[in-house]
């Protein structure tokens, strides 16, 4: 049995709980087209979702979280005065502090990863988490590429998770390659580093440092300039 079609049915059960004789009697009863209709509803709203921006979802979350103290106070006082609707009211509350949540979670990190043109590809090798990773690169990269590296791993890995240390609210990300002096050894060896403040996700005075002297050690015919 389609594992989409399981949860393709199991949707329609809660969206349609036994109103009629056109719920799906089982999930093999499912068609194609009901999945292609699931599919195409979760691909528009992911489509909705990223037309919003972090500081959009930041005021949602507090209109949202307005919003759920009123509903918590209706709660508190539908059973005080014994209110008949005050069973729904506990599911509105539920639902709004579910909503509040959400929305909170979008604000913090981007839904659209920012590209920074001539950066290369890298991985990250140390991350303690808070204000020091390093990201290993290719030996084949240029002083520029490595500028524009820096950039794009300033902007990757800052997270509103980190935590400065006292006296250090910044985040250093060095960027190491390997080179091979002699057969059957291997050495790392640092090209740059970059700071960035750990305060603001936006941050125009991020200090990069590129070491010149270090690319005159990589390979000769790796060892390119800009």
């Amino acid at each position: 049995m389609n594992q989409l079609s399981v949860i393709s049915y199991q949707l329609s059960v809660i969206s349609y709980p036994q109103r009629g004789p056109h719920l799906p009697r089982s999930p093999a009863n499912v068609t194609p087209r009901n999945c292609v209709e699931f599919l195409g509803v979760i691909h528009l709203v992911c489509s909705v979702i990223i037309m919003f921006s972090q500081a959009d979802f930041i005021q949602y979350a507090q209109w949202s979280g307005i919003a759920t103290l009123v509903f918590a106070v209706l709660t508190a006082l539908s059973f005080i005065f014994k209110w008949g609707l005050r069973f729904r009211l506990v599911g509105s509350t539920g639902f709004m502090l579910v909503l509040t949540a959400g929305l909170f979670t979008l604000s913090l990190a981007p839904l659209t990863r920012t590209v920074i043109p001539g950066a290369v590809r890298y991985h990250l090798v140390y991350d303690t988490g808070s204000t020091q990773t390093v990201i290993a690169i290719s030996p084949q990269i240029t002083p520029t590429q490595l500028e524009a590296t820096l950039r794009q791993a300033a902007n990757d890995l800052y997270s509103y998770g980190r935590l400065g240390k006292a006296g250090d609210n910044q985040l250093t990300i060095r960027a190491r390659t390997v080179v091979h002096p002699e057969p059957g050894v291997s050495t790392p060896l640092y090209l740059g580093q970059v700071k960035r403040s750990l305060a603001s996700r936006e941050d125009s005075q991020m200090a990069i440092d590129i070491y010149q002297d270090k690319f005159a050690q990589l390979p000769k015919s790796n060892n390119t300039s800009s």
